[in-house]
């Protein structure tokens, strides 16, 4: 019965040794099976850092994209501003000297 006693031991010493490499890198405890929440709060920093990333660099590729779009746009908007206001007779044309009199 001792022999058996020391075997079981040595089984439980054996154990953690037993680990996978994606065990031991998320920090899992094998008694209760869960990873540990400091190496969780590691793995969340990681993962919303790269998400972050993803959309700033979205963002900078709309930007990119409405800019080109006003390029084209503004031109025929400023046309439409000075039309519209010439038609209804709000403001005076621009680049006339009685609008600042």
């Amino acid at each position: 019965m001792a022999v058996e006693g020391q075997r079981d031991v040595k089984n439980a010493a054996l154990i953690p040794s037993v680990r996978t490499l994606a065990d031991s890198k998320l920090g899992v405890d094998l008694f209760r099976g869960s990873a540990s929440l400091e190496l969780y709060r590691g793995s969340f920093l990681q993962v919303a850092a790269q998400r972050l990333q993803k959309r700033f660099i979205y963002c900078l590729s709309k930007e990119n994209e409405y800019m080109t779009i006003y390029r084209a746009v503004a031109p025929l908007a400023g046309w439409y501003y000075r039309l519209q206001h010439l038609i209804t007779g709000g403001l005076p044309s621009w680049g006339s000297a009685t609008a600042y009199r």
